[in-house]
């Protein structure tokens, strides 16, 4: 599997359990609208966000062994110093950081090991900061994609008009 694809994967796999992370967990802060979507079935869907949390995890960590030079190759080029601080670089960093929040303050609410109340109130804390960090981010994130997947679209529909400026391919395969 080529590094575009994996890359690719990776990021389908995130955006899925990123979504379905962030319906869950908002359901189980809010009992009373669970309660009028889906019932009282909050310890089934606390097991659904839990997997959904340890995909979260496995995800980077099995596409970093499937690949990790040249994983972290393109990563190294997204935040290389071409440009010293470009919004996309801010970004990737946001959001490399705060999925990396998610996932240990989420461990640390979730493994069951006996964590001083202290330490267990503030992973609660950074949990839900990084959360609104992360669902604020979506829509930044979405924007900033937003050329690429009309490209796609269009050349997946065939018959479009070619586009006006040239844009360097941000995902080449690799020879």
């Amino acid at each position: 599997m080529s590094r575009v694809a994996i890359r690719r994967l990776l990021h389908a796999t995130h955006a899925v359990a990123t979504l379905a992370l962030l319906a869950t967990g908002f359901l189980i802060q809010l009992p009373d609208l669970r309660a009028r979507l889906i019932g009282g079935y909050g310890r089934e869907l606390a097991d659904v966000h839990l997997w959904l949390g340890w995909t979260f995890v496995a995800a980077p960590l099995l596409a970093l062994a499937a690949a990790t030079r040249p994983l972290l190759a393109d990563l190294g080029r997204r935040l290389g110093a071409a440009e010293p601080w470009s919004w996309r670089k801010v970004h990737v960093a946001i959001t490399l950081v705060a999925g990396a929040l998610l996932a240990l303050s989420g461990i640390a609410l979730w493994v069951p090991c006996s964590l001083p109340i202290g330490l267990l109130d503030a992973s609660s804390e950074v949990h839900v900061w990084a959360t609104w960090v992360f669902a604020a981010s979506l829509p930044v994130h979405l924007a900033a994609a937003r050329r690429q997947l009309v490209e796609r679209a269009r050349r997946a529909l065939g018959g479009a008009p070619p586009p006006l400026f040239e844009y360097a391919d941000d995902d080449p395969e690799p020879d």
